[in-house]
């Protein structure tokens, strides 16, 4: 155990020397001016050199898909399904892209190449990523290989693992793009239920020993079988994961209408309480008959003009006061009203 930390910590000392030694590393300043310019040769992708067989979990059982895990470095032409898979390293900025490869449908490389980094490098993650220093000091910088990427993924459906942390080390938007994403870890077969009724996301590895039987990640990972591994995952329940995405893309705009709907009636109520209600001809009318009906309320003390109901009304003496005979109080409103109804009908 001793011995493992020593060499744990030698080995972490070289990478630090490296990279003080490396004086080629861009920084993010850098890297936003570092656009490609015209008349430049394009770029060549800078490889690392690996073993990309894949065996077995359990020899006495068969591995799915075989020979497409294990076609080595195999090229092939772009495909509408896509499998994408990124490596990344500790720099000054935080987590930063190292390595992209991107495999089409039958598990044949379309894109693999390293990338140099725009910040400073703190720790590269060799005994995880296989990447050393100076594999990374002749590879490209993302903004030459950029516009390629953009147009591979553009309008394709792309499947891998954790693709959230892909894209974001990518700096790609898949709706500016219209990608159509196939998350592995989101499908509810390859996650674990847990004791309150929720899911748990699990990590490829543990996936591709269960489902395929393959043996992966047992020293430093490689983005190319990575990919592989969650392109075969996806064709193994190609079916189910698409019905699932749509599902899910429907109620996604399903809650998009509604939101829309809602905002909408909003803006109609609230353009209504805006309309002044008194020049409709209902309420004008209905307003001329209160106007009418107000002597007589105020006789009993309410109707318009009368004191409020909730407010403090100071208590004054009771006086006396002569009641007027009701029936000619009544025969004069009702003559009063007839007079009023005529010059209506003349008008």
């Amino acid at each position: 155990m001793q011995r493992s930390q020593n060499h744990y910590q030698k080995k972490q000392k070289q990478i630090y020397s490296d990279i003080e030694s490396c004086s080629e590393i861009l920084d993010e300043e850098e890297y936003k001016d570092a656009q490609p310019q015209e008349g430049v040769a394009p770029f060549t992708e800078k490889h690392i050199i690996e073993n990309l067989s894949i065996f077995p979990f359990n020899p006495n059982k068969p591995m799915c898909f075989y020979s497409m895990l294990n076609q080595g470095n195999k090229r092939g032409r772009e495909t509408e399904i896509l499998a994408l898979d990124c490596e990344r390293i500790l720099t000054k900025k935080g987590e930063r892209l190292a390595r992209v490869s991107i495999v089409n449908f039958y598990g044949n490389i379309v894109f693999d190449s390293l990338v140099k980094p725009w910040a400073k490098v703190y720790d590269y993650r060799e005994w995880i990523t296989g990447i050393k220093p100076l594999d990374l000091k002749h590879a490209p910088s993302y903004p030459k290989m950029a516009p390629l990427l953009k147009k591979i993924l553009d309008k394709k459906i792309v499947v891998g693992h954790s693709l959230d942390d892909d894209f974001q080390a990518l700096k790609l938007n898949d709706d500016e793009y219209e990608c159509e994403i196939r998350e592995i870890s989101e499908f509810q077969l390859f996650q674990r239920p847990l004791g309150n009724g929720g899911y748990e996301k699990r990590k490829l590895k543990d996936l591709s020993k269960d489902f395929l039987n393959a043996s992966i990640q047992t020293g430093h990972h490689s983005s190319v079988i990575d990919a592989r591994i969650a392109l075969a995952l996806y064709r193994s329940f190609k079916n189910q994961i698409d019905a699932q995405a749509s599902m899910v893309k429907t109620s996604n705009s399903s809650s998009m209408l509604s939101q829309n709907i809602s905002s909408q009636n909003q803006n109609s109520l609230f353009s209504s309480s805006m309309v002044d209600v008194t020049e409709l001809p209902m309420i004008n009318d209905l307003l001329k008959q209160i106007q009418l009906l107000s002597p007589v309320l105020n006789g009993v003390g309410g109707g318009i003009g009368g004191p409020n109901e909730f407010q403090a009304i100071e208590e004054e003496p009771e006086e006396e006061v002569e009641v007027e005979n009701p029936e000619c109080s009544e025969f004069k409103f009702l003559e009063f009203q007839s007079q009023e109804f005529k010059n209506k009908q003349q008008n």
